[in-house]
């Protein structure tokens, strides 16, 4: 939602991956769009500044997720959330 709302990317990327030997899944979205200030959206005071990548944070926390988001201005953002499985799934 944040990638339609904001980067007016023309491409994005979804790869959902599981790694079998580490027994995780990993989801990266990489978008080619305007990008921003990663540490002034996480710090900024306003009640409207980052409340989407706040609330994907604290998602990524309520379920034992590593959260890693980077993004440059004019260079386009990348999230990626890998989460280890407490038990093997079939896929």
């Amino acid at each position: 939602n944040n990638t339609l709302k904001h980067s007016k990317a023309n491409l994005v990327t979804v790869l959902i991956n599981y790694i079998n030997g580490g027994n995780t899944f990993v989801l990266n979205v990489k978008d080619d769009g305007i990008g921003f200030n990663v540490s002034e959206k996480q710090n900024k005071p306003s009640s409207t500044g980052g409340v989407g990548l706040k609330s994907m944070i604290n998602r990524a926390k309520l379920i034992g997720a590593k959260f890693v988001i980077g993004s440059k201005i004019g260079h386009g953002t990348s999230i990626t959330i890998t989460l280890p499985l407490q038990q093997e799934i079939n896929i």
